[in-house]
């Protein structure tokens, strides 16, 4: 099921370890889906609580490397257009957000802007000689009511040009919340996952996660050594990593 897939840019906001990030490592010899390790994999489909997850959303199985899950928006109007069997990439106007997590945790969070949209966005701001007319575009953030620990989370992020050469994506309208969620670790309430499209290669045995068989624990996974660093920055006390590239996402 191919949804995202016109030119764009994938502006992922870490919210956990450099170290973290870079063990959600592939595996040459027994790779999952994108070819990520077992190991990574399991953590990666392991559930977060349902308290600690943003509603409308579901888990699609889309896993990457040094990223960990995507979990998608299901109203999106381009995913809903594809998930009723009638995919229309016209219909992703505005930036899809999605949220990512890794081993029961919420970790990221990810605006997916089209390259028409930064585009159209310079192309005003540098005709415009005006710096008023400059306003950056804003969205709210779908994120949960709830994290695991406490501190100041974001409530929109913007896109902004600054009538030059500067495209600017950022996070904004942080918020204090209090944390807590997921203490009780009910994790089979959270979302199922959903089946995967027709024609989609089963998974070898060794990928199985906890959403597929139950009984199985992260602890028995193997561990695996870290690689490949990401770009670290630190905002207001809270260490986000952001990670942009041009990406054909494999949805």
């Amino acid at each position: 099921m191919e949804v995202f897939n016109k030119a764009h840019f994938d502006f992922h906001f870490f919210m956990e370890s450099q170290e973290d990030t870079n063990s959600i490592v592939p595996s040459e010899t027994e790779p999952c889906t994108e070819g990520l390790s077992p190991a990574s994999f399991f953590k990666a489909n392991t559930p977060v609580p349902e308290g600690c997850f943003p509603g409308g959303y579901a888990n699609l199985n889309a896993v990457a490397p040094f990223m960990g899950n995507h979990y998608i928006k299901l109203d999106e109007p381009v995913v809903a257009a594809a998930a009723a069997g009638s995919p229309d990439p016209s219909l992703w106007v505005d930036p899809a957000f999605i949220v990512g997590g890794y081993d029961g945790v919420i970790t990221f969070l990810e605006p997916m802007v089209t390259r028409k949209q930064i585009q159209d966005i310079v192309m005003d701001s540098t005709m415009d000689e005006d710096p008023d007319a400059w306003a950056p575009q804003c969205y709210k953030t779908s994120v949960p009511a709830q994290y695991p620990s406490s501190g100041y989370y974001p409530r929109s992020f913007c896109l902004e040009s600054d009538g030059n050469t500067s495209f600017l994506v950022y996070m904004t309208d942080f918020e204090w919340v209090e944390g807590g969620c997921g203490e009780e670790m009910d994790r089979m309430s959270y979302i199922n996952a959903l089946p995967p499209p027709p024609g989609t290669p089963a998974l070898p045995a060794y990928c199985k996660a906890p959403l597929y068989e139950e009984g199985m624990s992260p602890a028995a996974a193997p561990q695996e050594s870290p690689t490949a660093p990401t770009t670290q920055a630190t905002t207001g006390g809270v260490v986000i990593s952001a990670l942009a590239g041009l990406l054909a996402m494999f949805l």
